[in-house]
């Protein structure tokens, strides 16, 4: 579970590097990664255009399921 946070995480990070210079590309490019990563959250947020959000939730959701490991190992 945690690789597959990190690897939306990566994806979305990549998305947004690409909408730096291709803004559609990007956006593509993040609405595939949030259909890959099953979040419908995320795929709203793009859907309203709320590219930068949708990727800082992405990296508060990986941080909560770090914690939610964490917890468990102890």
């Amino acid at each position: 579970m945690l690789k597959k946070h990190e690897e939306f995480r990566k994806e979305m990070e990549d998305a947004i590097k690409l909408a730096a210079t291709d803004r559609d590309a990007g956006l593509q490019a993040a609405e595939l990664a949030a259909v890959k990563a099953n979040s419908p959250i995320i795929q709203a947020k793009l859907r309203k255009g709320e590219f930068t959000g949708a990727v800082e939730l992405v990296k508060e959701m990986e941080k909560g399921t770090m914690k939610a490991y964490e917890m468990v190992e102890k």
